[in-house]
């Protein structure tokens, strides 16, 4: 197995964003700006056509194709470069949804029972990514099906994954099975 701060893995997961509409969503708000000023300086410097009621300079136009330009190639390398990671090890689970946040390690101490869940991420926490919602705060990036913690403080976290059973399997490893429900 790899090893994560020294320790054996025992669980290992890397998700991407997949869903088609959630990527065209993405891809066409990103350029749409983009698209939008250069439309404006099309018909202003080729067309003669002023764009607007109070138009901006050409110059102005192509400023504003350079911000929408750099705004554009930040959203997508965002968005393509995100992933969440999870990582079981002997310390615990560590968790983070690269590049917005760093590990967060959940101690097996503080785990009163988990589960395998499915659930919608739409309704139970209002998309995907890093959520809090009615069910409580959830990671996740693509998929129905997450691994629920309830924690001995009452809080709950879902984290999502295309492997539940592999997650569960680990997990159970670590905590004590009589308090623990699949």
């Amino acid at each position: 197995m790899k090893q994560f701060l020294n320790e054996q893995i025992e669980f290992y997961e890397v998700q991407k964003f997949k869903q088609k509409t959630l990527t065209v969503l993405v891809v066409v708000a990103a350029i749409f700006p983009l698209l939008f000023f250069i439309y404006g300086y099309y018909l202003q410097s080729v067309e003669h056509i002023p764009f607007g009621d109070k138009p901006l300079s050409n110059q102005g136009l192509l400023i504003s194709i350079a911000i929408s330009l750099i705004f554009a190639v930040g959203i997508l390398v965002l968005f393509f470069s995100s992933k969440l990671e999870t990582y079981i090890t002997k310390s615990g689970i560590h968790v983070r949804l690269f590049p917005f946040m760093k590990f967060k390690t959940y101690s097996f101490d503080n785990i009163k029972r988990f589960n395998i869940r499915e659930y919608s991420p739409i309704l139970d926490y209002g998309g995907w990514g890093i959520r809090v919602g009615p069910a409580g705060r959830a990671f996740n990036v693509y998929g129905k099906v997450g691994i629920q913690l309830l924690f001995k403080d009452g809080a709950r976290l879902l984290i999502g994954t295309q492997k539940p059973e592999d997650f569960y399997n680990a997990l159970s490893k670590f905590c004590n099975q009589n308090e623990v429900h699949k």
